[in-house]
Parts: C-alpha cells; sequence; structure tokens
C-alpha cells in the first residue's frame, strides 16, 4: 500500500513538472492559482510618433518632435508605448485603465484602428509626469476621460481586458502639444569637446542633447546632473522641439531632459 502510494505521488510530480516545461516552451508563464497565462514579448509598439502632439479629441496629429512595491517595472529596456483616454483610477490598488488606442495591418495590407481596454499596474516610484511642468503628478490627481501616454512592459497578460505594468506615463497634455517621451536610452555617441550627444531611444529615434539647447534636470532631487551622467541603460524623460528635424534619418532636438535615478 506505501509503495502505490509513493508510485501515484511520483506521477503526480513527473505531471506538473511536464506541465511546467511546456509553458516554458511556449514562451508563456502559468500561474496555477488563478490559470492566468502570459505571453512575453507579445505587444507591437504603436507609436504617432516622437513628441506626438494630440487634438482635444485625443487623435494623433502631425509630428513635431501610490501602488505596491515592484522593481520590476525598471527591468524592461523596451517599453512599449500606449495613448488612450484613462477610464479608472484605484489609488488603492494602483492600477489604473485606459482605452488605448492600437493600429495594426489586416491580412490584405489594410491598416484597422480598435480600441481596447488596458489594465496598467502601478508599482510605488513609478513616475507619473505633468507634461508640461515635468513635475510629480499623484494617481488622485488623474483625471477620468483625459488623454495620457503610457509606457509599459512588454509582457501583457492574455486576460480580458490584458494587463501589464506601468514603466512611466505623462498626463495633463494640453491639446496640439509636444509631450515628453520616455526614453530608455540604448545607445549614447559623443561628440569630441563633450558639447553634445545623440541619444538612440527603444524605438530607433534619435535625440540631440546639448549643453546649449537642453534644459537638464534629474528627477526628485536637487543633485546637479551634466551630459556625462546620461548613459546607455539609464531612462529619462524627453521634451521634443516642436521644429520637424530636417535631416535623414531624423534627429530630434531634445528641449528638456529629466534623468532618472533607476
Amino acid at each position: 500500500m506505501r509503495n502505490k502510494k509513493y508510485a501515484g505521488s511520483m506521477i503526480i510530480g513527473l505531471a506538473a513538472l511536464m506541465v511546467s516545461a511546456c509553458a516554458v516552451n511556449t514562451g508563456m508563464s502559468a500561474n496555477a492559482e488563478t490559470g492566468t497565462q502570459t505571453i512575453i514579448n507579445n505587444t507591437t509598439p504603436t507609436n504617432p510618433g516622437p513628441g506626438a502632439s494630440l487634438t482635444e479629441d485625443g487623435e494623433t496629429i502631425a509630428e513635431s518632435a501610490e501602488g505596491t512595491e515592484d522593481d520590476s517595472r525598471f527591468t524592461d529596456t523596451q517599453p512599449v508605448r500606449k495613448w488612450g483616454t484613462v477610464q479608472s483610477v484605484d489609488t488603492e490598488s494602483g492600477d489604473i485603465v485606459i482605452l488605448s488606442n492600437e493600429t495594426y495591418t489586416d491580412e490584405d495590407g489594410n491598416v484597422q484602428d480598435v480600441q481596447q481596454e488596458i489594465v496598467f499596474h502601478t508599482a510605488q516610484g513609478v513616475p507619473v509626469i505633468d507634461a508640461v511642468s515635468g513635475l510629480p503628478v499623484q494617481l488622485s490627481d488623474i483625471k477620468v476621460g483625459e488623454t495620457v501616454y503610457a509606457w509599459a512592459a512588454q509582457a501583457m497578460t492574455m486576460s480580458l481586458p490584458p494587463q501589464t505594468s506601468l514603466q512611466a506615463m505623462v498626463v495633463n497634455i494640453p491639446a496640439d502639444y509636444a509631450a515628453p517621451q520616455y526614453v530608455a536610452i540604448q545607445k549614447v555617441e559623443k561628440n569630441e569637446d563633450g558639447s553634445s550627444l545623440v541619444i538612440t531611444d527603444q524605438d530607433g529615434n534619435r535625440w540631440q542633447v546639448s549643453e546649449e539647447n537642453t534644459e537638464l534636470s534629474p528627477y526628485l532631487t536637487r543633485q546637479m546632473i551634466s551630459l556625462m551622467d546620461i548613459e546607455e541603460g539609464r531612462f529619462c524623460m524627453i521634451w521634443p522641439n516642436a521644429a520637424a528635424p530636417a535631416i535623414d534619418p531624423p534627429l530630434y532636438i531634445a528641449d528638456k531632459l529629466v534623468l532618472f535615478n533607476f
């Protein structure tokens, strides 16, 4: 009888290992309690363009240039940008629901516009920034119905609505305003005299930052920063110059840069 029990336990254990292995091999992680599966890197960035302006209805026009503890938000160096209108804000859980505007190309090559709700889980310390002042905004001050930009981890659940971890958000965006962009610095090219540099971001956009034309400031500290502090692997918020770049490939001019300390 005892041997039969041991054999049964071994069969159950092997079955559990096989299920776990299948989840890993398909690029998904499974939650045994809830049955939720997560697809890794399943989202495609929807980019109106660096500093894209919004009309009062939230449409994209010509390009110009408190929650829970979870540091995993800082580990995704390829954040995906979403934009849409705020549907709800839960200040206790830190969850923000946004009706996101998505664009995709169907099998016939036609561009389709769709909307879907996305739940953004907001961890403590995630920057929510006022588009004009650059100052942090409390979750309680985010307005339902306003248009926002949100950058999130590429991992998103298969649930309806899908859920993901917020990395940064820009709120209080005036109509026809070139909103600041959250940048994961992929590459830094400095000129010979050190007076300027070019940043390449996660979407391949190039930004010129200079001592002469760019206002540099740290996030939530009084520490002085310089171009020397801008390095590959760091994160920042960039306010683009309203003038469209004249060269190809485009080189956007940074009027202001806030460097995060993570």
